[in-house]
């Protein structure tokens, strides 16, 4: 599974489309998961969120992730920003 994050992280960065790199982010932090590295993954998404920070659909995930993971403040954080992401900026 970790090289697998690995992979998907890395693609996640060479993407050419928002949707490609959502599609990437999600699976590698998801690969982190499955293998219960979750300190990993919550590690991994803050370092790779990038140009995602502002992307509704990523913000969703990663405030049900961050829970799922053990880690109901990081959820609060992410579930405060998808309350704040401004209309203009929203994805």
């Amino acid at each position: 599974h970790k090289a697998a994050a690995t992979f998907f992280l890395f693609a996640r960065v060479q993407a050419s489309s928002e949707e490609e790199a959502r599609h990437f982010f999600q699976k590698g932090i998801g690969a982190y998961m499955q293998a219960s590295l979750f300190d990993l993954a919550m590690e991994s998404a803050k370092e790779y969120l990038g140009d995602l920070e502002q992307d509704l659909p990523t913000l969703r995930y990663l405030s049900r992730t961050a829970l799922a993971a053990g880690k109901p403040l990081l959820a609060a954080e992410y579930a405060r920003a998808l309350v704040f992401v401004s209309e203009g900026n929203a994805r």
